[in-house]
Parts: C-alpha cells; sequence; structure tokens
C-alpha cells in the first residue's frame, strides 16, 4: 500500500514509498515495523518548467515525469533498529 509521498528540492525528485498495511500500522504507533517487512521506494525525476524548477500541481506538490527508479529495503529481522531515534528498541 501506498504509505507515503516524498518530494525532494534538493535534487527535483518525487518519490513514493510502498509497504504492507501492517508495517504502516505499526509505524503510526511508534512501534518497530513486522519483522520481514519490505519497503519500497518509486523514484521519478521532477517535471521541470522551462527555468528549470519542478512544476506544482494545485495542492504544491511536484509532478512526476519519465521512468521510475525501484529501490527496495527490508526482510531482515528487526529492521528499523539500526536507525538511530525511528524506533524503540525491543
Amino acid at each position: 500500500m501506498l504509505y507515503t509521498t516524498v518530494d525532494r528540492a534538493d535534487n527535483k525528485q518525487y518519490r513514493e514509498l510502498y509497504t504492507s498495511p501492517a508495517a504502516v500500522a505499526a509505524a503510526k504507533k511508534g512501534e518497530p515495523l513486522p519483522d520481514g517487512t519490505v519497503i519500497t521506494l518509486v523514484q521519478y525525476k521532477a517535471k521541470l518548467d522551462a527555468a528549470g524548477n519542478p512544476e506544482k500541481d494545485a495542492n504544491g506538490r511536484f509532478h512526476q515525469d519519465g521512468y521510475p527508479r525501484l529501490h527496495r529495503d527490508g526482510e531482515a529481522q528487526g529492521l528499523g533498529h539500526r536507525i538511530p531515534g525511528q524506533h524503540p528498541q525491543r
């Protein structure tokens, strides 16, 4: 399921992050992600205007342009514990 979208002005990218409903529920509660969680990041170039700035929709979000690049992380036990301050220790 789509977890969140991110506009990256620093590198002119639009990103979508997908994971399981169980991982989304755990993240919303501030809990560790379930073992075996996979997070998929779909990364697009932002569509640029004539001045080279990202075009934005009516809500101020970037438009995607071109083909996506896919990145995947996960499946290890304790995913997220290696990121300081992100999840409580078990």
